[in-house]
């Protein structure tokens, strides 16, 4: 069966590896908060060289984070206000976005376990935040819209972002050109407030308090060997890239 993911694009705002760890934790936070089927979140340890869990308040998590990415980005030049020093600090820059990865386990079931990505505070302001959700192969066939359709509202709330899509990567290449900067998915969400009055008809909405407009093309997941729904895809594709909606209006920092 086709992998589901769930990207998000947001707009971004330069950090210190301070600030983007202290990012991570509230969005792990609000996500642990909102669900009672996530129960850990948990990272592979580059320091104890295996998984390591937190508990539910991520107790020692900042220092935790830091001493792991540290290690990671030993290859890597930052910006600190010591020009001489290029490692790694708590007040360190970057010059792209800071990236971390994370796994929630559903109900203590670590076999079964969600990937969250998180990318952010570019101090060039040339790339856009981004969240990844990656879905375990066990949960898949239980993904309904039903249960994501909170998880999308709780991100669009914590970061306001520009675009949201969920779908097998199959689906969307499948509906959508290649340089489309957003892409058509099974769920959708659009904060341009013209977006929901150029949907077709039957295609199921919701518009949100701050205008954007979260859309879908079916109850159930979508597949790529659906040409129904690939087709509702790309027809959807093509009104919006008419409107010039299939990329990012000018960048506005997070607040």
């Amino acid at each position: 069966m086709e992998q589901i993911d769930f990207l998000i694009r947001f707009p971004n705002k330069e950090m210190t590896a301070r600030e983007y760890i202290g990012f991570c934790k509230i969005i792990l936070k609000s996500l642990l908060n909102a669900s009672s089927d996530f129960t850990t979140v948990g990272i592979w340890s580059q320091v104890k060289k295996a998984n390591y869990n937190f508990d539910m308040n991520l107790t020692n998590f900042e220092e935790t984070i830091l001493k792991e990415m540290q290690i990671e980005s030993e290859e890597y030049a930052f910006i600190n206000e010591n020009e001489s020093e290029k490692n790694l600090m708590p007040d360190s820059r970057s010059y792209g976005n800071f990236a971390f990865s994370f796994a929630f386990s559903f109900n203590g079931d670590e076999s079964r376990e969600m990937g969250v990505s998180i990318w952010a505070g570019d101090s060039g302001n040339k790339e856009t935040g981004i969240l990844n959700f990656t879905f375990p192969e066990k949960t898949e066939s239980s993904i309904t819209l039903k249960k994501i359709l909170p998880l999308l509202k709780i991100n669009i709330d914590l970061v306001n972002p520009y675009y949201a899509t969920i779908s097998s990567f199959e689906f969307r290449k499948k509906a959508n050109q290649k340089d489309d900067k957003f892409k058509i998915g099974w769920i959708n969400y659009f904060s341009d407030k013209q977006t929901a009055s150029l949907l077709p008809k039957d295609v199921s909405k919701e518009v949100l308090p701050n205008g954007g407009v979260i859309f879908w093309l079916s109850e159930e997941r979508t597949v790529s060997t659906n040409e129904t729904l690939v087709a509702k895809a790309t027809e959807i594709r093509n009104i919006l890239a008419k409107k010039g909606l299939l990329k990012y209006s000018q960048v506005k920092p997070m607040t």
